[in-house]
Protein backbone atom coordinates (compact mmCIF):
# COMPACT_ATOMS: atom_id res chain seq x y z
CA UNK A 1 0.00 0.00 0.00
CA UNK A 2 1.28 3.36 -0.70
CA UNK A 3 0.26 6.36 0.88
CA UNK A 4 0.74 10.18 -0.62
CA UNK A 5 1.88 12.78 2.08
CA UNK A 6 2.15 16.35 1.42
CA UNK A 7 5.78 17.75 2.23
CA UNK A 8 4.46 19.53 5.08
CA UNK A 9 2.62 16.45 6.80
CA UNK A 10 5.91 13.75 5.42
CA UNK A 11 8.39 16.61 7.35
CA UNK A 12 6.74 16.42 10.23
CA UNK A 13 5.86 12.56 10.16
CA UNK A 14 10.39 12.00 10.00
CA UNK A 15 10.52 14.52 13.46
CA UNK A 16 8.53 12.87 15.26
CA UNK A 17 10.00 9.73 14.19
CA UNK A 18 13.32 10.79 14.87
CA UNK A 19 12.50 12.07 18.22
CA UNK A 20 11.41 8.57 19.55
CA UNK A 21 13.91 6.70 17.72
CA UNK A 22 12.22 5.11 15.27
CA UNK A 23 12.04 5.43 11.25
CA UNK A 24 8.70 6.92 10.16
CA UNK A 25 7.66 3.63 8.42
CA UNK A 26 7.41 1.76 11.97
CA UNK A 27 5.91 5.36 13.73
CA UNK A 28 3.12 5.17 11.14
CA UNK A 29 2.66 1.42 11.79
CA UNK A 30 2.67 1.22 15.96
CA UNK A 31 0.09 4.60 15.55
CA UNK A 32 -2.62 2.64 12.95
CA UNK A 33 -2.20 -0.58 15.08
CA UNK A 34 -2.86 1.84 18.35
CA UNK A 35 -5.58 3.52 16.52
CA UNK A 36 -7.16 0.62 14.63
CA UNK A 37 -6.45 -2.81 16.79
CA UNK A 38 -6.81 -6.20 15.94
CA UNK A 39 -10.77 -7.03 16.87
CA UNK A 40 -10.14 -10.23 19.73
CA UNK A 41 -12.77 -12.99 19.39
CA UNK A 42 -15.94 -12.10 21.12
CA UNK A 43 -17.14 -13.81 24.12
CA UNK A 44 -19.35 -15.84 23.90
CA UNK A 45 -19.62 -16.60 20.05
CA UNK A 46 -20.56 -19.90 20.44
CA UNK A 47 -23.44 -19.27 21.85
CA UNK A 48 -24.46 -17.26 18.74
CA UNK A 49 -22.96 -19.59 16.00
CA UNK A 50 -24.30 -22.95 17.38
CA UNK A 51 -27.65 -24.40 18.40
CA UNK A 52 -28.66 -24.97 21.93
CA UNK A 53 -28.36 -28.37 21.68
CA UNK A 54 -24.72 -28.23 20.15
CA UNK A 55 -23.34 -25.95 22.35
CA UNK A 56 -24.45 -28.55 25.37
CA UNK A 57 -22.89 -30.87 23.42
CA UNK A 58 -19.94 -29.26 23.39
CA UNK A 59 -19.64 -27.68 26.55
CA UNK A 60 -20.03 -31.32 28.04
CA UNK A 61 -17.38 -32.98 26.10
CA UNK A 62 -15.38 -30.40 27.09
CA UNK A 63 -16.01 -30.55 30.77
CA UNK A 64 -16.53 -34.66 30.53
CA UNK A 65 -12.30 -34.12 29.20
CA UNK A 66 -11.17 -32.55 32.23
CA UNK A 67 -10.50 -34.58 35.67
CA UNK A 68 -12.71 -34.55 38.84
CA UNK A 69 -12.30 -32.39 40.93
CA UNK A 70 -12.64 -33.62 44.72
CA UNK A 71 -15.73 -32.41 47.04
CA UNK A 72 -14.67 -29.16 48.84
CA UNK A 73 -16.54 -28.20 52.19
CA UNK A 74 -18.02 -25.08 51.98
CA UNK A 75 -16.04 -24.04 55.15
CA UNK A 76 -12.87 -24.72 53.34
CA UNK A 77 -13.88 -21.46 50.69
CA UNK A 78 -14.54 -18.79 53.91
CA UNK A 79 -12.16 -16.37 54.40
CA UNK A 80 -11.51 -18.05 58.36
CA UNK A 81 -11.71 -21.59 56.70
CA UNK A 82 -8.66 -19.70 53.89
CA UNK A 83 -6.94 -17.79 56.58
CA UNK A 84 -7.31 -19.44 59.75
CA UNK A 85 -6.72 -17.04 62.30
CA UNK A 86 -4.67 -14.24 60.27
CA UNK A 87 -5.91 -10.90 60.77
Amino acid sequence: MVVELGPELEGRLEEIAKRQGLDPQTLIRRTLEERWPREKPEFGILQRTLSPEEWSSQAREWGHGHRPWPDVPDEAITREGIYGDHP
